[in-house]
């Protein structure tokens, strides 16, 4: 993962079934980096609280804004890792395309919900928990951020460590385990003083690299239910923010499993958008 992320909502709700619940009132803010100021969630007295901290661990070389999943074994994570876990919220994170400052990437979930990114934190500072990109993710970056679904929220929170690094344990909870949408940005995002809605705007270079070819391409967005295909069509269907079923549009109307949980959100064809990046390479 880079070291930018968004959060332009203006309020949301975070809901654990042991933890109790938190509502936010949030100022907007498009381009939070390294040293700044942005809010963390994290459990005070057996309850969620929120409160404002700072970006990045103090370290002798500058602030640390990022921990490798894969390292929190490690002992000098020991302690934090045991006590000191946090969320931060997040409604979409920026990549570079080999690291060029003119190739800013904007990465979001489909339905522009808020991401719960996995950090931790010590001296009123936090770092974002990432680990390796799979999925379209790693054909723009080799990071990516650990996302915590709304249903474990409590798992994070109160899962004792040897539960959290042991296989299927939180290094194998990338973003990329979710739905995602991603669109090129602005150049100007590079700049961390660039604080601006801009930074959420698609943008059209004047020359496109095979991503956003591939971006561009219709067949690989998501689309609301209520604009269908033209024709009857096999898909695949969004029915809330981790999950996805295969379905069908009949001309008429949805068909999808009675099991799926709920109505879908969005529908996309049912070749997966990594499998249409991967030969576009």
């Amino acid at each position: 993962m880079s070291t930018r992320y968004s959060l332009s909502t203006t309020q949301a709700q975070l809901v654990s079934a042991r933890l109790g619940s938190i509502s936010f009132q949030f100022t907007p803010r498009y381009n939070i980096a390294p040293g700044q100021s942005a809010p963390v969630v994290l459990v005070e007295n057996g309850k969620l609280v929120s409160r404002n901290m700072s970006w990045g661990w103090e370290t002798s070389s500058g602030p640390l804004a990022n921990i490798l999943a894969e390292n929190i074994r490690q002992p000098q994570l020991r302690a934090a890792l045991t006590e000191r876990r946090c969320l931060i919220p997040a409604d979409g994170f920026y990549e570079w395309k080999d690291g060029k400052p003119t190739h800013p990437y904007r990465i979001v979930r489909p339905t522009r919900n808020l991401f719960w990114f996995a950090g931790l934190w010590e001296n009123e500072r936090f770092a974002i928990l990432t680990t390796a990109a799979t999925a379209f993710v790693e054909f723009i970056h080799d990071r990516e951020p650990v996302a915590i679904p709304a249903s474990r929220i409590d798992w994070w929170f109160t899962e004792p460590v040897i539960g959290l690094v042991r296989e299927g344990g939180i290094a194998e909870m990338g973003i990329s385990n979710t739905p995602l949408e991603a669109y090129p940005v602005t150049p100007q995002t590079t700049d961390p003083q660039f604080e601006s809605p801009q930074c959420l705007d698609l943008f059209t270079p004047p020359q496109k690299d095979n991503i956003q070819h591939a971006i561009d391409d219709p067949d690989l967005r998501w689309h609301d239910v209520s604009k269908p295909p033209t024709q009857p069509r096999y898909v695949t269907l969004l029915i809330n923010d981790e999950k996805t079923v295969d379905g069908q549009w009949s001309g008429r109307d949805w068909k999808y499993p009675a099991d799926a949980g709920g109505k879908p959100l969005k529908w996309c064809p049912p070749t997966k958008f990594v499998h249409r990046f991967g030969t576009n390479q």
